[in-house]
């Protein structure tokens, strides 16, 4: 168990997950669900209660822009592009990018995951994956075998919300050929639809919001917001623990169990220190 849980200064945990993003909230709420485990989940961004922009759909148009919640990337200049920079927006928030996105729900074609399996990717074929979409989702609107209404993540259509111009539209593209696509997440993604949305009931549904907001009451999981981890210590091939600021100031955690490291693709380089020298 944690020697100083919650104290940003030196302790001990059973686990540590390191980013609270899409991935890291459905870890830590899943590892915590055993309160003979300890967990730290450290955050480089904000606490999402701050935020309501986070919550409310149309949020994401103040979001996308707001540096408080959002790291604001850009590329190098781009010569494909004629020298211009694209603009990356990433959350840095409880949830990241599943705090402040669009919230289209839209799985990956089947035949990619099926290629990943062939090119040695074990366990990412499609048969193995859809167990894991049909757990995360519940779908009230489907009863598609593909599909499950058991999951914490509310899918739900645009289709009666949206312009009836929208209607035409779909008409004109079935004249042109187009396959009309009754749900693109099921069999096929191929063809037009109204998009699916991750919302419930008015309320964007997040990682966060499904899995961590519900699991950070628990006792024995201690969330660390506004700390930016620096680098891993290892013992051979294993890693030991986490250095990292918080609130500015440095602190270690060690971990007795293991380490997840899921602190996005972007921007989040991490530097290996063998131990023996220290933490610092």
């Amino acid at each position: 168990m944690s020697t100083q849980s919650g104290h940003p200064g030196e302790s001990s945990w059973d686990y540590i997950v390191i980013g609270a993003g899409s991935a890291g909230c459905v870890v830590a709420s899943r590892l915590s669900e055993n309160q003979d485990h300890s967990m730290l989940l450290i955050e480089a961004g904000a606490d999402t209660d701050n935020y309501l922009s986070t919550r409310i759909p149309i949020g994401y148009a103040r979001t996308f822009h707001d540096e408080s919640v959002n790291w604001k990337f850009y590329t190098e200049a781009e010569s494909g592009l004629n020298g211009r920079t694209s603009y990356w927006p990433r959350g840095r928030v409880l949830g990241d990018s599943g705090s402040i996105n669009a919230m289209v729900f839209c799985r990956g074609q089947q035949r990619d995951y099926d290629e990943w399996e062939a090119l040695g990717a074990e366990g990412w074929d499609w048969p193995n994956v859809l167990e894991y979409f049909r757990k995360i989702e519940h779908v009230p609107f489907s009863s598609n075998p593909l599909r499950s209404s058991h999951g914490p993540v509310t899918v739900t259509t645009t289709e009666q919300a949206a312009h009836r111009l929208n209607r035409y539209f779909l008409e004109g593209c079935g004249e042109l050929g187009f396959a009309m696509n009754s749900d693109y997440n099921a069999d096929s993604c191929e063809g037009v639809r109204y998009y699916q949305t991750n919302i419930n009931r008015k309320i964007r549904i997040s990682s966060y919001t499904a899995y961590l907001d519900t699991a950070r009451k628990r006792k024995n999981l201690t969330i660390l917001t506004n700390a930016e981890v620096l680098r891993l210590t290892f013992e051979d091939k294993r890693c030991t623990g986490v250095l990292y600021l918080h609130d500015g100031s440095p602190a270690y955690s060690r971990t007795s169990r293991e380490t997840v490291l899921s602190a996005g693709a972007i921007g989040s380089p991490v530097i290996l220190h063998r131990s023996g020298v220290g933490p610092a």
